[in-house]
């Protein structure tokens, strides 16, 4: 097959990951990928990994010049199915493959990426022809929110990770927190800061938290931290590409979102057995088995999140084994990256046969 990644996003979130793994998995079981980004860091490194890549500037929604790019660009690659982000991918690439009968994949990660504007309900109707939605939470709730799309049009397949570590033994001292979404309105970071300046009034110190990704709240956060005399134990570190590996150095991960789907973060957190804590925003529990693999509590909840860092950080090394090798089984069992490319691979084969058809 020959398929075409688009993703218009600037940002650097759980798409472009899912993107580029399931990308180069796909390379790996011999098929060609294309990818279209305005994200020169995104398009530098599928380079690297010897896929074709083009930087993009989409412009405005069906943008005639952005049109005209990527139809010249499926025909010369001779597209076979394109998957797209949620955006103007849509109003511009969307119209390129349906003017090429190239069959158009658009990727949901949350029910409210499709708002109910005319132009919206419009691209869903004439653009889109099928859905992929990352957990069985997302197909129900998309669904039931978007009746003018059919239920028929969705499909499941997990977001995944190979596991890149075996059960841990044992936790570092001090204990090592990370959480790698990016700071922003919703994604709970100042509840977090709040929770653990909480144990740390409890006169506990030995921990120090890490926190990945590029936010607008960043500075607001910064400040926050300093204000609570946790710059010695809570450090912002911007944006990483190299996380898989970054991880295997903590001890638990963390997430504290308002709203998810099903966020890549966690998965990768479990893929380097590492338990969590998490809120129960969307299909998080589908992921998290309370008080097995990890703890989960509600949105906002300063108190319940303090008293699960606590825990964490008095966890004797017998019980962290135990919630580390659930992690691990967990990747191993249900959100395994070889299977679920296989299953990807399958849809779009689906796909494709479909629409010739």
């Amino acid at each position: 097959m020959k398929i075409a990644f688009v993703i218009s996003i600037k940002i650097w979130g759980g798409v472009k990951t899912w993107m580029l793994e399931f990308g180069k998995a796909l390379q790996l079981r011999g098929h060609e990928i294309v990818y279209f980004s305005n994200d020169n860091r995104l398009t530098e490194e599928v380079s690297q990994n010897g896929c074709q890549a083009y930087t993009v500037k989409f412009g405005a929604d069906y943008n005639p010049v952005a049109v005209r790019f990527f139809y010249k660009k499926f025909k010369e690659h001779k597209i076979d199915v394109t998957c797209m982000n949620i955006q103007k991918e849509i109003r511009t690439a969307g119209i390129a493959a349906r003017l090429l009968k190239i069959p158009v994949v658009q990727r949901i990660g949350l029910p409210t990426d499709i708002n109910f504007k005319l132009d919206q309900r419009f691209a869903q109707r004439y653009l889109v022809d099928e859905i992929l939605v990352t957990c069985l939470w997302m197909k129900t709730e998309t669904a039931k929110r978007f009746h003018f799309t059919p239920a028929e049009k969705y499909t499941v397949v997990y977001n995944s990770k190979p596991a890149v570590c075996r059960p841990r033994k044992s936790k570092h001292d001090p204990v090592r927190f990370v959480i790698t979404s990016r700071p922003a309105e919703g994604k709970g970071h100042e509840s977090l800061v709040e929770a653990f300046h909480e144990v740390f009034k409890q006169g506990i110190t030995n921990f120090t938290c890490d926190i990945y990704g590029e936010g607008i709240r960043g500075k607001k956060l910064k400040e926050q931290i300093d204000g609570h005399g946790l710059d010695k134990n809570i450090f912002l570190k911007g944006f990483s590409r190299n996380l898989s590996e970054l991880l295997k150095q903590y001890d638990f991960g963390l997430l504290t979102s308002k709203s998810e789907g099903l966020p890549n973060t966690v998965i990768e957190y479990m893929s380097a057995a590492l338990p969590c804590i998490t809120t129960r925003a969307g299909a998080l529990p589908e992921v998290i088995e309370h008080e097995k693999n990890g703890f989960l509590y509600t949105y906002n909840d300063v108190s319940a999140l303090s008293v699960y860092l606590k825990r964490c950080i008095e966890m004797d090394n017998v019980t962290y084994e135990g919630f580390s090798r659930e992690s691990h089984h967990t990747i191993a069992e249900k959100f395994n990256l070889d299977s679920n490319v296989k299953a990807l691979e399958e849809y779009f084969e689906k796909v494709i046969k479909k629409y010739r058809r």
